[in-house]
């Protein structure tokens, strides 16, 4: 072999000594960049199982959180309106008491003007009864003041047709000036609390057949 042809194939083997090492360089790099992207892919799938698992955690407490402000919210409400309801008992007591002393003062008015002083009274006798109702008109009017106050009105009956919510009959008449089953006179008055009931009118209601 001569001298040309031995540097020839040298060379050629310098030419493959430089491409081996590139090409192992090249696939290894490959190599590694597959392999960190699938640790990379796994890494992400963990990642997004415990930001699922995160969430749902989350979203439990949440719902918790919810029934529990409902909860309170339910039992708050039931609480205020208990309390409201006991308030309203108590007042409706003490309005029906009230008008119990309202019922003995109208009766007490009444007989003082029906009263006749005897002969032997003479004008002492008629001043103190007038002094007493007097007296007693002033008492009824601040109870009048007092119920209007908490919104208690009279129930209007005469001349109107029975209502079986508001009135309640307890005696019959038989007058011709009234229509049938008209309220003909009012046995002990009934009242209105806002728009309910608070004591049925005690009636005498007219009955022509």
């Amino acid at each position: 072999m001569d001298k040309n042809e031995l540097l020839e194939a040298f060379q050629t083997y310098l030419e493959d000594c430089e491409e081996l090492p590139l090409a192992t360089e090249s696939s290894t790099d490959l190599y590694t960049l597959l392999t960190e992207m699938a640790s990379l892919r796994t890494e992400v799938k963990a990642e997004s199982r415990q930001f699922k698992t995160a969430l749902d955690d989350f979203k439990q407490v949440f719902e918790g959180l919810n029934h529990s402000h409902d909860a309170v919210s339910s039992a708050l409400a039931r609480s205020q309106e208990e309390q409201k309801k006991q308030v309203m008992d108590a007042q409706r007591h003490i309005l029906l008491d009230l008008l119990d002393v309202y019922d003995r003062m109208t009766a007490g008015l009444e007989a003082l003007q029906h009263y006749t002083p005897g002969f032997f009274g003479g004008k002492a006798q008629k001043a103190f009864i007038d002094n007493v109702h007097e007296g007693q008109s002033m008492t009824l009017r601040r109870v009048t003041q007092m119920l209007e106050r908490y919104h208690v009105h009279p129930i209007e009956t005469l001349g109107q047709p029975l209502e079986p919510h508001q009135m309640r009959a307890v005696e019959t008449a038989n007058n011709p000036a009234y229509a049938d089953a008209c309220v003909v006179e009012e046995i002990r008055k009934g009242f209105l609390w806002h728009q309910d009931v608070l004591r049925l009118a005690e009636v005498k209601v007219n009955k022509l057949a």
